[in-house]
């Protein structure tokens, strides 16, 4: 069961330590509640550099985690680094100007922040990334929030928070609404969550203005990709446990079908994808895994 979301918006700007203002009320019913965070994030914060030295180029993980995947038959690969305890450590994906590399912190068993840089012409532990996002919890132990902080041309090692994600969970322990704000404009995007996934999200202008609004629709296939992305990181709803077949906003409706082929282990192979069922399929990732 969803919980019940009031109509008016529960997250004041305060929060981030901003100028003080009311949020005005939305034209739809979809404003979150209060988390339990009470401090306010740090607008400014200091991070140190990233250890890219636990990035494995090729990829390092157990059998049963893919640690590479390409595009097609491109001999490119997306790579992906697992810790001792079988969590996703970091992805690092060539790029026309070098790498794009996702590095995760865990401390006390959990995820704590991420380092996110990219156009590397190397993995230099001289360097600092270009963003850091920092996870706070609940007293439920859940992500309450998820802070997205970029780096100042002149600071060494000094960061600004940009955009600000929270969370609400129903009472089975499931994410049942997050909000996403953008601290340059004030706009912000509210999504509800059905099943582990996100079904529909709707943006706002400032002013409370609904912009946009998009539905999502799932199969009922494993999708390979779960796992394979840090959370508030996912791009296009791509790392949930099913595979996004369609899209419905206010351009249409954008609708693909999916096709996995599996190895002598069981495990997912590959990806193939068309857009109608008279569409050849397309081979559109091979997946690789550790030994």
């Amino acid at each position: 069961m969803q919980p019940t979301i009031s109509k008016v918006l529960m997250w004041p700007v305060i929060l981030l330590g901003l100028t003080s203002c009311s949020v005005p009320e939305a034209d739809q019913p979809v404003a979150i509640a209060a988390t339990e965070l009470t401090a306010r994030p740090d607008t400014l914060a200091r991070f140190e550099r990233p250890d890219v030295t636990q990035i494995a180029v090729n990829g390092r993980g157990p059998a049963n985690k893919p640690i590479a995947v390409s595009r097609g038959t491109q001999p490119t690969r997306k790579t992906f680094t697992y810790d001792a305890q079988g969590r996703l450590l970091a992805s690092l994906e060539p790029t026309v100007f070098g790498y794009e590399y996702y590095l995760g912190v865990y401390q006390q068993n959990r995820l704590a922040q991420v380092y996110w840089a990219t156009n590397q012409s190397a993995l230099s532990p001289a360097s600092y990334s270009q963003n850091v996002i920092r996870y706070r919890y609940n007293g439920a132990n859940q992500i309450g929030q998820v802070l997205h902080y970029q780096r100042l041309k002149d600071g060494e090692g000094l960061y600004r928070l940009i955009q600000v994600d929270e969370y609400q969970y129903n009472a089975a322990g499931s994410v049942a609404t997050n909000r996403r704000t953008t601290l340059a404009d004030s706009s912000y995007q509210i999504t509800t969550w059905s099943q582990g996934k996100p079904a529909s999200t709707k943006r706002f202008s400032r002013q409370g203005t609904l912009d946009d609004a998009t539905e999502y629709t799932y199969d009922d296939k494993l999708n390979p990709y779960a796992g394979l992305y840090f959370p508030g990181l996912d791009p296009s709803n791509m790392g949930y446990a099913s595979n996004l077949v369609e899209t419905k906003g206010q351009f249409g409706v954008y609708r693909r079908e999916y096709k996995l082929d599996y190895d002598a282990a069981g495990r997912i192979a590959a990806r193939s994808i068309r857009l109608t069922p008279n569409d050849p399929w397309t081979l559109e990732h091979q997946f690789y895994y550790g030994q």
